[in-house]
Formats: structure tokens, C-alpha cells, sequence
């Protein structure tokens, strides 16, 4: 059995911030410029990328086979909600909004 090494977590944990200020960042941009549609999109795509990253943290601080299945279905959950973000990202760098119905259809 291998001991945990607690600075192979560092990377992930920088990374989270990194991300989490982007994401608040985007968000603040976003309060002050509603008509744009790309901010929501990329806070999104930041929250994405934030449970990504804390589902690796899970599998990799895992003490329990349980600890590390709940990080993969996370990832996978975030993988799927990917295809969502990068639908309504592209309707957003084109400036042409993702209508209603397909978006509430695509969630």
C-alpha cells in the first residue's frame, strides 16, 4: 500500500484557485455587462473545470475504494455537462443566442 504524499495534491489545489478566480472574475464582468452572453458561459465552463478538478482531488486523497468512485462519477458528470457549456459557448463567440427550447432540451 502506497502512503499519501501530500504534496502531490499541491498542483490540483493551485489549479482550483486559479479556476475559482477566473470563474468569480468572468462573474463580476458579468454584473456589469449584462448584454453580453459569453461571461455566463465561461463562469460555466470555469465550474466545470472546478468540479474536474476536485473530482481528481477526491480520486487522489481517497482513503476508501468509495472516496475515489465518488471523484469518477463526479468526472463524469462534469464530462457530460461539458457537451451543454461547449454548445452554448460556440452560440456565444458566434453572437447568436442558443434558443430557449434547445437549451432546456440540451439540460
Amino acid at each position: 500500500m502506497t502512503s499519501f504524499h501530500p504534496g502531490g495534491t499541491t498542483p490540483l489545489l493551485l489549479l482550483m484557485g486559479v479556476v475559482a478566480s477566473v470563474a468569480v472574475h468572468q462573474l463580476l464582468l458579468w454584473f456589469g455587462r449584462r448584454r453580453e452572453a459569453l461571461h455566463p458561459w465561461v463562469v460555466t465552463w470555469c465550474a466545470t473545470s472546478l468540479v474536474v478538478l476536485g473530482s481528481h482531488y477526491l480520486q487522489t486523497v481517497a482513503e476508501t475504494p468509495e472516496g475515489a468512485v465518488l471523484g469518477a462519477r463526479l468526472a463524469w458528470i462534469s464530462s457530460l455537462s461539458l457537451i451543454t457549456m461547449m454548445i452554448g459557448l460556440s452560440h456565444a463567440l458566434a453572437r447568436r443566442p442558443l434558443p430557449r427550447p434547445l437549451l432546456a432540451g440540451l439540460v
